[in-house]
C-alpha cells in the first residue's frame, strides 16, 4: 500500500468532493436555488464530509482519523435525508434523487469499509505508525527485554531474595 501525504489522495475524500460537485449543481439550477435554506444547509453538510475527512487526515493520528471518519458518515447521511426533502419539494426528480443517493451510498461504503478495518491491520499500513516505528528503533538502546514467560520481581521481591541467600550462606558451617 502506497503511503498517502495528502488527504486530497484519499479515496474517500475524492469520492466525497465528487458527491459536493453534484449537490452543488443541482441546488443552483430551478426552484432550488430559490429554496435558500434548505440550499445552504445541503451545501454545508456535502461540504462537511470533505472537511471531516481532511481535519481528521491532518490530526495525524489514526483514532483522530477515525473519529473524523464517523463524523463524515454522519454527514452523508444528513445530506440523504435532504435529498428525501428536496424530492419531496419537487426540487429534483426521481432520476436525480437515485442517482445521487447512489453517490452517497458510494461515499459512505468507502467510509465505512476503511474505518471498520481491523485495528491491527490499520496500525501496520498507517503512514504515521511507519515514521514512529522506525525512529523508536533507532533510538531504542540494547536492553535485554523480559520474555513474557520470565519471572517479573518487584524490587521488595529482588531484596528479599537476596537476603534470603545471604541467610542460607551465614547459616552454613565453614570448614
Amino acid at each position: 500500500m502506497a503511503k498517502i501525504d495528502r488527504f486530497v489522495d484519499l479515496q474517500f475524500w475524492q469520492k466525497a468532493r465528487e458527491l459536493e460537485n453534484t449537490i452543488y449543481g443541482i441546488s443552483t439550477v430551478g426552484s432550488f436555488s430559490k429554496d435558500y435554506a434548505l440550499k445552504d444547509q445541503f451545501n454545508r453538510a456535502t461540504g462537511s464530509i470533505m472537511d471531516n475527512i481532511a481535519e481528521g487526515f491532518g490530526r495525524g493520528g489514526d483514532k483522530e482519523l477515525i473519529h473524523f471518519l464517523i463524523i463524515s458518515r454522519s454527514s452523508a447521511l444528513e445530506v440523504q435525508s435532504q435529498l428525501y426533502r428536496a424530492s419531496d419539494r419537487k426540487h429534483i426528480n426521481t432520476t436525480q434523487l437515485r442517482e445521487v443517493l447512489e453517490r452517497t451510498n458510494q461515499a459512505i461504503s468507502i467510509i465505512i469499509r476503511f474505518h471498520q478495518l481491523p485495528e491491527r491491520f490499520r496500525k501496520e499500513r498507517s503512514p504515521l505508525r511507519i515514521m514512529k516505528n522506525a525512529n523508536a528503533e533507532r533510538r531504542t538502546p540494547n536492553v535485554k527485554r523480559r520474555t513474557p514467560n520470565e519471572e517479573r520481581r518487584t524490587p521488595n521481591e529482588e531484596r528479599r531474595t537476596k537476603n534470603e541467600f545471604k541467610d542460607d550462606t551465614a547459616s552454613t558451617p565453614h570448614s
